[in-house]
């Protein structure tokens, strides 16, 4: 395209002016302020969608793409209906927004679709669920997480004077431990809460606005703080470098990927985690892996309500096995005809031979060869014919966990002692009556709790 040439010369003066205001040809690019120019082009034009077809766009896409090779403008995906189509008058295949914006408020639906696909320019089919979801995943967890500190640190005022809570970033537990680590562990909790109000002031102002006022109290004088009156004085936060390690989050990560597993068992087996289990073994083949679980066993033992620990490396010792599995789909484009071979001789393949594949990136099964990445190797410990119904398993492919699911009348005695004994400790910070009416309890031999 060399030239534009326009019927009329009022027409060529109106589309000149338009593309001076749009183009932003004020600035006299590319002749000067080519650098500011550049940095505001593309134009976020977040009002229109990827069907516009109206022709002055299509003019503007057409003068953008010769001259810069992209187009003039970002714009948003299309909102579709539930299922794919596009929302119509006609159909009525979208929600009352009056009835929707009642139920679930305006800043729900902003936060679903900021970080919906439309903002990437792709299309998004509104549900309503998703807009729920917002609320049970984001805010109401938020919100709960505020009260929760706000109880905890006016239980610590009323216990040991502390009057507030320091903006640090000291780790710490739940205070089980001490009152010193009760209130690192408020520090911690209150410089996340902070961090999040300010990140969250301009997706939810006027909720933020409120949550923030209960943290207020609790802010020391601080030069980096100017203005806490609000928390649209604050600055956006910045990144602290300073509170990453990669140590934790490795040991974290580790802890939560045994929680998570653990949990799946107890829930698979019915077991509450109110009921205590006598012994939770972890096998992984890597001594930094152990050793990580390890350190956090405290943690593990507190969350999952296990007396005993068993960590080890030794998979002769547990019964650990390999086996490997293939991604038929894929591997079917690569291998054509031999597939089939690969396919029947695969499950014979011994335990050991797919081991050394984890270690060489080589296995020839049934005469063809395979590299790394055309297998799934899969990690699995398989119990004994008279551990079936004593013991549980699973593994993430990575670490492989087993679990006495056996319930010990024993430890729920134990249990229930030291739940009797809070609640009595409880009654007497309460200042109860000794006429006062409380429930009682014993354990039965089946490990029951009956009344």
């Amino acid at each position: 395209m060399k030239t534009l040439t326009h019927p009329s010369m009022g027409r060529s003066l109106m589309w000149s002016k338009f593309l001076t205001a749009v183009l932003n040809l004020e600035a006299h690019y590319p002749f000067e302020n080519k650098e500011s120019f550049l940095k505001n082009f593309p134009g976020d034009l977040v009002s229109e969608a990827i069907d516009q077809t109206r022709g002055w766009f299509y003019t503007l896409l057409i003068l953008s793409t010769h001259l810069f090779g992209t187009a003039l403008w970002n714009v948003t995906g299309l909102v579709l209906a539930a299922d794919g189509k596009k929302m119509s008058k006609s159909l009525r295949n979208y929600p009352d927004l009056h009835i929707d914006f009642d139920q679930d408020a305006y800043l729900c639906h902003r936060m679903f679709l900021v970080n919906s696909p439309i903002v990437r320019g792709e299309n998004l089919r509104f549900h309503e669920e998703g807009v729920q979801d917002i609320i049970s995943h984001v805010l109401l967890p938020w919100l709960n997480s505020i009260r929760f500190f706000v109880g905890q640190a006016m239980l610590l005022d009323k216990t040991i004077g502390v009057l507030f809570i320091g903006r640090t970033g000291t780790s710490g537990s739940t205070g089980e431990d001490g009152k010193g680590d009760m209130i690192a562990a408020l520090n911690m909790l209150f410089e996340i809460l902070f961090t999040l109000c300010k990140t969250m002031s301009s997706y939810t102002p006027f909720m933020v606005k409120n949550l923030f006022q209960a943290l207020c109290n609790y802010i020391l004088e601080d030069p980096s703080v100017p203005d806490a009156q609000s928390v649209h004085f604050l600055m956006f936060p910045d990144v602290k470098e300073e509170y990453f390690d990669e140590v934790i989050k490795r040991q974290v990560k580790c802890m939560q990927a045994v929680i998570d597993l653990t949990r799946y068992m107890r829930e698979k087996n019915n077991l509450s985690v109110k009921t205590p289990l006598r012994e939770l073994l972890i096998f992984h083949p890597e001594e930094q892996y152990i050793a990580d679980v390890h350190s956090l066993q405290h943690y593990i033992q507190s969350e999952l309500n296990i007396c005993d620990m068993v960590f080890t490396t030794d998979e002769a010792a547990c019964g650990i096995s390999y086996r490997a599995v293939a991604d038929w789909g894929t591997l079917g484009c690569k291998l054509c005809k031999d597939l089939r071979c690969v396919k029947n001789a695969l499950p014979n393949v011994s335990s050991t031979d797919v081991k050394a594949y984890v270690n060489s990136g080589k296995l020839t099964v049934d005469g063809i060869e395979l590299v790394t990445g055309d297998l799934t190797v899969q990690c699995q410990l398989k119990l004994p014919p008279a551990s079936e119904g004593l013991y549980a398993t699973h593994t993430d492919n990575d670490v492989v966990v087993r679990l006495d699911i056996q319930v010990h009348p024993e430890l729920m005695g134990e249990w229930l002692e030291g739940t009797l004994r809070a609640r009595a400790r409880l009654g007497g910070e309460m200042k109860f009556k000794s006429s006062a009416i409380v429930a009682s309890g014993s354990v039965t031999d089946g490990g029951a709790l009956a009344s």
